[in-house]
């Protein structure tokens, strides 16, 4: 009974802002926990990329039809062409690490795949494996 008290107090609590000003303190805290992980500005830009494909085409669009139909994932490889491939396997692990109410596991995971196979060209390509088992080609 308690708990339902709280929400009661806290949805009353709601009325007193604007939709507008709710979505910036939503928009405020994602930014705030983002920085708390110490995200790579890659990784951020990268996570965020995905959020707009899965907002703008569904989750249906991004594994039936895949990664690169709802999004241009080759823009974002070619921004780790003059990154280490040690640089660009922290980035993918920070990404695989990440999760949040529109991101879990499945989907990061099925992103980062999409991501080292636009990396197979390079000579280094083999050496990205080393650094996370969950790295797949």
């Amino acid at each position: 009974m308690e708990n339902m008290k709280n929400y009661e107090q806290f949805n009353e609590s709601l009325k007193n802002y604007s939709s507008e000003e709710l979505k910036a303190e939503l928009m405020r805290r994602d930014q705030e926990s983002k920085d708390s992980l110490n995200l790579h500005p890659l990784a951020s830009e990268f996570l965020e990329a995905l959020k707009g494909a899965l907002n703008q085409f569904g989750e249906y669009s991004f594994y039936d039809k895949g990664v690169d139909e709802v999004m241009n994932t080759y823009i974002l490889t070619n921004k780790l062409t003059n990154l280490s491939i040690q640089s660009v396997a922290k980035i993918f692990t920070q990404i695989l690490d990440y999760t949040d109410k529109e991101l879990d596991d499945e989907k990061t995971f099925h992103f980062v795949s999409a991501l080292i196979g636009n990396l197979d060209h390079r000579d280094d390509f083999d050496g990205l494996f080393q650094y996370d088992s969950r790295f797949e080609y």
